[in-house]
């Protein structure tokens, strides 16, 4: 741990000014973390929401933690319980110099088309929920790979003066 405070003007400029919040984010550091999964969020009456797309993982394969105002969504990545057989032939290649371009050397043709565009890797991610929402009494639902996480508004924000002793 190399920070132990953070001013708590940084903080107040992250969650109200958003030239500062563009900046911020923009940093190489901070964009290239949360590029999966996809994330929507907004408020409404019933609170702040955060949607997740997760298609091919199921609530066994995830898990929502939260500390504080910290959330952390966490997935393994389901494994393809069989792989498909792929039938392949040997090609024999012709050693006729008399065609110009020579054939490229072929071994193994395999029919079919295999398309990996799922993603289907571990992942964790963390947020940081502004104070006004309460992250303790957050739900998740999941619903055709949309995993949606809702935390209703915050009633009260804790306060509380510290008494000043002597030594």
């Amino acid at each position: 741990m190399s920070r132990v405070s953070v001013p708590s003007k940084i903080i107040e400029l992250l969650w109200t000014d958003d030239e500062f919040f563009r900046e911020v984010s923009s940093n190489k550091k901070v964009s290239g973390q949360n590029k999966f999964p996809r994330c929507d969020q907004w408020c409404d009456e019933g609170g702040f929401h955060m949607a997740f797309a997760l298609a091919g993982y199921s609530p066994e394969n995830l898990s929502i933690n939260v500390i504080e105002n910290h959330i952390t969504i966490s997935g393994v990545g389901p494994k393809t319980s069989v792989e498909p057989e792929v039938e392949s032939e040997v090609i024999e290649v012709s050693d006729d110099l008399e065609e110009y371009p020579p054939p490229t050397p072929q071994l193994m043709v395999q029919r079919g088309v295999i398309v990996r565009g799922i993603a289907r890797r571990s992942f964790r991610i963390s947020y940081f929920i502004n104070p006004a929402f309460n992250v303790e009494k957050a739900t998740a639902f999941m619903k055709n790979g949309l995993l949606e996480v809702v935390m209703p508004r915050s009633n009260t924000l804790g306060s509380k003066n510290i008494e000043i002793m002597e030594r």
